[in-house]
């Protein structure tokens, strides 16, 4: 049985999940045969609620149909730079313990450039199909809402870590218009 990654950091519990449309994914994709894990952080975003206690890094659940495998997440509040390393770390610790877990044949990630980039070295690691899926340009905000030049050093870096990754992915999935 082929097994696909769903990797979100906000997917959440099927009971606390506010989009349901990874739900939908993985419901259909085990009814096409596939077997399905969705990985996501332990903090749900814009709460206190970490699904995962202090002494672990990560927890394996079943919720009904669904396997999840929530990776303990620092708490943040906001979106500064505590959400963004939140990010990193859920990336970086899923990187490190990605073979305890079934091999994926494909792993569907949903990108929050270029804070979880370990994402594709794993994706890589693994020799799994690798597909890329953007609800935004997410590095592009800063500069549309004004807080930062296009021509920043450090928007630079950002656009070319998304270019990276873009060219990396076997496949990518843009979610809005353009």
């Amino acid at each position: 049985m082929k097994t696909i990654w769903i990797v979100n950091y906000y997917t959440s519990s099927p009971e606390l999940a506010s989009n349901p449309r990874y739900l939908k994914f993985a419901h259909y994709f085990q009814k096409a045969g596939y077997e399905v894990i969705t990985f996501n952080s332990s903090v749900k975003h814009g709460t206190d609620i970490s699904l995962v206690p202090d002494n672990m890094t990560f927890l394996e659940k079943d919720y009904g149909e669904f396997k999840f495998v929530h990776i303990k997440s620092p708490r943040y509040h906001g979106n500064g730079l505590k959400r963004m390393w939140s990010i990193f770390v859920f990336a970086i610790r899923l990187y490190l313990n990605c073979k305890k877990f079934s091999k994926p044949s494909i792993i569907l990630h949903n990108l929050h450039t270029p804070f979880d980039y370990p994402i594709v070295w794993m994706a890589k690691k693994l020799k799994a199909r690798y597909i890329a899926e953007a609800w935004d340009l997410w590095p592009d905000d800063f500069v549309t809402f004004g807080l930062v030049s296009r021509n920043n050093p450090v928007m630079q870096l950002f656009y070319w870590i998304e270019k990276q990754l873009y060219y990396r992915a076997d496949e990518l999935v843009f979610t809005f218009q353009g």
